[in-house]
């Protein structure tokens, strides 16, 4: 019976002694505060504890549904202070959220939820999403709240730091203003500007991607040909050319002369395509035929040229 009652006791204070351990975890595990504001589309987000903490659990879910903290939306936190990406992180604009947070210990300790915190979500300029390359970089924008006036875009050979990168701005949602060489992988950025209120939103990326051809690598062209064209009763009339642009640029600039001429001794024309015709010719005559590439940024190659010709009779 002795033994029973000795057993039982130490059973009893075996219980109070876990009790008093959980307790005082409890004491040393704990949120005390937590500061959030809104910096345009990023969350800050600044803890005050007291414990080792290992991270922060914030959870997050509309006021107007707040079933409470372990139904939220949950983000890890590693440090006191946190700039979120409220996009990524779902966080929707023109709501009123509340926000909780509690501290995970290294031993795997768990503090008590810390909150409500309300705030209200005001809108923001919302990022561009579904980045993806196919010939051309392009994104999407349609389902944000707010319009984009426009976009910035940066790129660079893949692992490049940003603010180191070729930049532009453009209106459309995808652009073909980019210098990239076949056999290269290169990293893309866009961020939107909304408005003067607004402002712009953060940027996405990066998207790398591996370019299989030259796009807009300024080269002349090459391999220029031709072949006669003829009317409806098959007599020469005019002449077509085509050339080849290793490099697949915008644009090009062509000039057929009188034999001997310079390339710049009448007209100059322009096409974006690598072919001309010219029409109306002299039988029996000869011409010389000029043509080079117009770069994207503006700069002009050398002539190629010149190509004689004489259509025959």
């Amino acid at each position: 019976m002795i033994k029973v009652i000795n057993l039982l006791y130490i059973l009893i204070i075996s219980v109070l002694f876990i009790v008093s351990c959980d307790d005082n975890q409890e004491d040393i595990l704990k949120v005390t505060n937590l500061t959030l504001s809104q910096q345009n589309g990023e969350l800050s987000a600044i803890v005050e504890s007291i414990g080792e903490i290992n991270y922060y659990e914030l959870s997050f879910l509309p006021t107007a549904m707040d079933y409470g903290a372990d139904l939220g939306i949950k983000i890890l936190l590693n440090q006191d202070t946190s700039l979120i990406d409220m996009e990524a992180n779902g966080i929707e604009p023109d709501v009123m959220h509340n926000f909780y947070i509690r501290a995970k210990a290294l031993n795997g300790a768990t503090s008590a939820w810390f909150g409500p915190k309300t705030l209200m979500i005001n809108e923001y300029c919302q990022e561009p999403y579904d980045l993806h390359f196919s010939g051309a970089f392009y994104w999407e924008y349609y389902y944000n709240s707010a319009d984009a006036a426009y976009y910035a875009v940066e790129y660079g050979l893949q692992g490049f730091t940003p603010g180191t990168g070729i930049s532009f701005s453009c209106v459309d949602t995808y652009t073909y203003s980019l210098v990239l060489e076949a056999g290269k992988t290169y990293d893309f950025y866009v961020k939107a500007y909304c408005n003067s209120a607004l402002g712009w939103s953060n940027w996405v990326g990066p998207l790398s991607a591996y370019a299989t051809e030259n796009l807009n690598v300024c080269m002349e062209p090459e391999n220029v040909g031709w072949n006669v064209e003829v009317n409806f009763w098959g007599e020469p009339v005019g002449a077509t050319f085509t050339w080849l642009d290793l490099g697949n640029n915008p644009g090009y600039e062509f000039n057929l002369v009188s034999n001997n001429q310079s390339p710049e001794s009448n007209a100059i024309e322009s096409g974006t395509s690598p072919t001309i015709t010219y029409i109306s010719l002299y039988q029996d005559t000869d011409y010389d035929f000029y043509v080079r590439t117009v770069c994207l940024d503006g700069s002009k190659t050398a002539w190629t040229g010149p190509l004689n010709i004489n259509i025959g009779h």
